[in-house]
């Protein structure tokens, strides 16, 4: 099983160094996981306001965005 969001977001830097995951990929891993549960919600949100949603959290942009709408939203139009 995958560690819990709570775990994650209390995971310290070396923890993702040893996987290769750089200082500022392994802070936006841990802010996604300090707001999993919002994140959950938008599975019911229009696309639009899931998009916000996930632009509104420091680290995530366009690319982020389009990737977690094509896979977790099934946004046929994610690019």
């Amino acid at each position: 099983m995958p560690p819990s969001a709570k775990r994650i977001a209390h995971t310290p830097y070396e923890v993702f160094h040893r996987f290769g995951i750089e200082r500022r990929r392994a802070d936006v891993i841990r802010r996604l996981a300090i707001v999993a549960r919002r994140l959950e919600e938008t599975v019911s949100l229009p696309l639009e306001i899931a998009y916000r949603r996930f632009s509104a959290i420091s680290g995530v942009g366009p690319w982020t965005s389009a990737r977690i709408g094509g896979i977790a939203l099934g946004d046929p139009d994610a690019v």
